[in-house]
């Protein structure tokens, strides 16, 4: 998957709309999925042996007569869906809704059941969470980055959440937001007219110093700041990528992409030790802003009575960076080309930030009083969810919309994709920040929106993401506007996030 880019496609719905209200360039709309609840089947005792056993318990488990799940169209022999995946996607992921709730596909030889409505996800991380463990996908991730918050089950990760959740807490953004506003400033202010810039690279580093200096207290430098970048795409790549190979002796092989998956592990616990020395001497600490590194610390000293060790840090570092340094950026991305896309939207954001901030500073208090530019916000990560698909491991037996999923099956979900489709609504695949904003959205059920996931696996930083994008996001447009180059073909890149490729824009004064 390393370094494929995957075309957008114009969106399939009829209704007619005015140019200025384009539908999103992706993927088309799916029927109205049903709304079945996932109903979880104990089976006897001993159900670790289940996942080998498979098929005997299965059949003791789940209720005579329920179907397996359907497979989707075009499989093929040894490869399965693979070159469907490849090619396309979101747009594979997206189209699986109409042929089924729950519908099996084949990476390679090994089935993958894949979950197609949101209901069902909330059902499954949240109403019967205990009957799933995290899957493949961070079963790949953990080799690598070892056992830190994202890859832990169970007691481990109530206790290290525990740990990290304070450090994101509502006072605690609040009191990292200044340190934030600076970062963003600093980066942006040196931006000109006329400058050209792949958006993509450009929000990536924007969104990475932000975090970077409020995690460490302080900017990184060059050096370590492109280490960072290297290793974290070799992880996300390698991950993603190793969850999708049809045959496991392919990990071993010695191409660029598991060769970069390896090399991430040694950069990134070079880079992460020369940091953590750095921070602990002060270096870091070029201004009086509060950062995570030291909330962490500080709450497990309160909790457990003694510091974190170095390998405890070094491993919740390397978490908190490849869970956070790629998210911001990629949303920033999305958000300014679709501000591009829909000239009314940007006038109204421009309007607002005019009328809380004219000509002064930005304010931790002037953010706070955001209406319409949090609803732009919301409504670009609900269409550009960033995480573009998640597994989860069947502990037991299982009835999952209907059908039936044995111990140890493979589930995954693209929570890009549902976000796209979901029925719940009004034109699902149209990007407009309003309905979040005159009652349309009102009774939404809580499982219509997750781009961060939900319940106890839910991201720790989601809140803290938000607060980066939108600092960001206000920085930018009050001095700038994005125009993209004439020409451009903008393309969906699926690799761990879904990132934008060719996405060209030339930069104006505001």
């Amino acid at each position: 998957m390393d370094g494929l880019a995957f075309c957008l496609r114009r969106d399939g719905g009829r209704r007619r709309v005015p140019a200025t209200e384009a539908r999103l360039p992706h993927v088309p709309a799916c029927g109205a999925a049903s709304r079945k609840a996932v109903v979880m089947v104990n089976v006897p005792e001993g159900s670790a042996r289940a996942v080998g056993a498979g098929r005997r318990e299965e059949a003791r488990g789940v209720p005579d007569g329920l179907p397996a799940p359907p497979v989707a169209p075009g499989r093929l022999p040894v490869l399965g869906h693979l070159v469907a995946m490849l090619r396309d996607p979101l747009g594979f992921m997206a189209s699986l809704p109409a042929v089924a709730e729950v519908v099996t596909i084949y990476v390679g030889t090994r089935p993958v059941h894949v979950a197609n409505s949101l209901d069902l996800v909330q059902s499954m991380l949240v109403t019967e969470a205990d009957s799933f463990q995290r899957g493949l996908l961070f079963e790949k991730a953990e080799k690598v980055v070892g056992p830190g918050l994202t890859m832990v089950e169970g007691e481990a990760h109530r206790r290290q959440r525990k740990l990290v959740q304070p450090a994101f807490s509502p006072r605690r953004i609040e009191q990292y937001t200044q340190t934030m506003i600076e970062a963003a400033e600093a980066g942006v202010g040196s931006w000109r007219p006329g400058r050209r810039m792949d958006a993509d690279r450009v929000m990536y580093d924007l969104g990475m110093d932000v975090f970077t200096r409020v995690l460490f207290r302080g900017a990184l430098d060059g050096a370590s700041a492109d280490l960072v970048k290297q290793a974290t795409s070799g992880i996300m790549a390698g991950m993603v990528a190793h969850s999708l190979y049809p045959a496991q002796w392919l990990e071993k092989v010695p191409i660029p992409l598991n060769r970069r998956f390896r090399r991430g592990d040694a950069q990134m616990t070079e880079v992460v030790d020369r940091i953590i020395h750095h921070y602990r001497q002060g270096g870091t600490a070029d201004h009086d802003g509060a950062a995570i590194l030291d909330a962490l610390m500080a709450e497990n000293e309160r909790a457990s009575g003694r510091p974190l060790d170095s390998v405890e840090l070094r491993t919740e570092v390397i978490h908190l960076l490849v869970a956070g340094a790629e998210g911001p950026g990629a949303s920033l991305a999305w958000l300014f080309h679709e501000l591009s896309r829909h000239p009314d939207v940007e006038r109204q954001l421009v309007e607002e930030l005019d009328a809380v901030f004219g000509d002064g500073p930005l304010t931790v208090a002037g953010l706070a009083g955001l209406t319409f530019t949090r609803a732009v916000v919301k409504e670009s990560l609900r269409v550009h969810a960033p995480t573009w698909l998640l597994t989860r491991r069947a502990l037991k037996a299982v009835a999952l919309g209907g059908h039936r999923i044995p111990a140890g099956g493979e589930v995954a979900f693209s929570l890009t994709a549902l976000h796209r489709t979901a029925p719940q609504y009004d034109d699902p695949g149209r990007f407009d920040p309003a309905r979040w904003l005159d009652g349309r959205t009102a009774r939404l059920p809580r499982s219509a929106y997750m781009p961060f996931g939900t319940g106890r696996h839910r991201c720790v930083g989601d809140h803290f993401t938000l607060q980066v994008v939108l600092v960001c996001a206000v920085t930018i447009a009050r001095r700038w506007r994005l125009v993209p180059c004439p020409g451009i073909r903008v393309r969906e890149r699926p690799v761990a996030l879904v990132r934008p490729s060719g996405l060209l824009m030339d930069v104006a004064a505001r």
